[in-house]
This record gives C-alpha cells, structure tokens and sequence, in this order.
C-alpha cells in the first residue's frame, strides 16, 4: 500500500467514527492530550489516536494501527488485540 492510499484508508477509518468507539483521553508528551478510539475497520481491529488543535483548526498526533491490546469502547465495542506481521 503505498502513501497515497494509506493516508485515504486511515480517512476512511476516522469518518467511521462516533462517540460510541471512543475509549479514553491520554496525555501525550507533556502538553497535549490525545482522545483514543478503537474501531473494526475492514474486519480488523484498529487503535485510532489524535486531537484536533482548535485555534488552528488542525487534526494532529494521528496513531493508526492495530491496537497493542484489546479493550472495550464507551460504547461497548470489544476491540481485540491486533495481530503482529509475525503472527500473520
């Protein structure tokens, strides 16, 4: 997949979002926080991180990739751990 369509397919993946795959808010670094979501896109478990800079009206600090371990969405989504390229 080249760069092109990465970029398209993780666009895909956070139009998909609502409230409900949201998971939590974490801090990233030492001034920002982040809101995480997990999502079943393409029949494959996704974590999905980024914030949005307000004043510039930015999306920012986008994570996009099968999640390291499973957990469960305020919504109720069970998004299971990812598998690694070695386990494929």
């Amino acid at each position: 997949m080249g760069i092109e369509q990465a970029e398209q397919f993780a666009l895909e993946g956070i139009f998909q979002l609502t409230e409900k795959h949201f998971y939590k808010r974490v801090l990233q670094w030492t001034d920002c926080i982040a809101d995480v979501y997990g999502l079943m896109f393409h029949d494959k478990p996704w974590f999905i991180k980024f914030r949005i800079d307000k004043e510039k009206d930015l999306l920012e600090e986008i994570s996009f990739h099968p999640p390291d371990e499973s957990f469960v969405t305020v919504g109720g989504f069970t998004i299971p751990a990812g598998k690694k390229k070695n386990e494929e």
